[in-house]
């Protein structure tokens, strides 16, 4: 949100926390993050050590409604935690932790109702029906309440599934080659807005100095998108590239 790090963070112990990955865990991490967007980094990949073995190994035995439900309950679960505890900061400890579960619970299991036999196909016009709804919903309840609208979380799942389940309609817009970029590098762009934005609040405040807030907004996207653009294909595709050649090397 732009505040300025205490300097009491920059120290040897945040900067192990933050190269392990902990920082945003419960028990063992820290209250603050260098990068703000990074808190997701740390739980996305010790979700993979956690969750991902239990999904492989004995989750995979449930019928796939059965696991879509369940998904839609540990999200419906998690809303309500979220919500009833206004005061929990949900980028760190345990409401991080638990929202990297039931995000990644939620995608497996939709990935199960796509790729199972004989699935029900939605139809087309029900993924931007439910896109539309979220939207609505969102922007109203942001007029009655600071609090973000969790209450939404079971509702993109089910958009997901929605635009998964049937590539026409919404997909097919969704599939034009300029939204298949901003795909593409939107990590990328998660990643480093952050920075994007201190630098330039330092350089031109809120936009004062440079012509106004919308040429400053202006700025902010670009460099945001050139930056994520370059990192994905100076940084993720070799990265992906360089792992999955070492995943081929024991079969070869």
């Amino acid at each position: 949100n732009g505040q300025p790090l205490p300097n009491a963070i920059f120290n040897l112990g945040q900067a192990v926390q933050e190269v392990l990955l902990i920082a945003p865990l419960p028990v063992i991490g820290s209250d603050t993050v260098w990068n703000n967007p990074s808190w997701s980094i740390g739980v996305e990949w010790w979700v993979y050590f956690t969750l991902f073995p239990v999904l492989a190994l004995v989750a995979w035995r449930l019928p796939a409604r059965w696991a879509a439900a369940l998904a839609l309950l540990a999200l419906a679960a998690l809303a309500l935690w979220l919500t009833l505890e206004p005061d929990t900061r949900e980028t760190r400890g345990w409401p991080a932790l638990a929202r990297g579960m039931a995000g990644f619970f939620a995608g497996w299991a939709t990935w199960r109702m796509v790729s199972a036999p004989g699935a029900w196909t939605p139809p087309s016009w029900l993924a931007g029906l439910l896109g539309l709804a979220i939207l609505a919903v969102a922007f109203a309840f942001a007029r009655l309440s600071a609090e973000p609208p969790w209450f939404c979380l079971p509702l993109l799942a089910l958009l997901i599934f929605a635009l998964a389940a049937n590539p026409g309609g919404a997909g097919r817009f969704l599939s034009l080659p300029p939204l298949l970029w901003l795909g593409d590098i939107s990590y990328s762009v998660y990643l480093l807005h952050v920075p994007v934005l201190l630098l330039m609040q330092r350089i031109g405040g809120e936009g004062a100095a440079l012509g106004g807030p919308l040429v400053w907004m202006a700025i902010c996207v670009g460099a945001s998108l050139v930056l994520g653009h370059l990192s994905y294909h100076l940084f993720e595709r070799p990265a992906q590239r360089l792992i999955r050649g070492l995943r081929r090397k024991p079969a070869v």
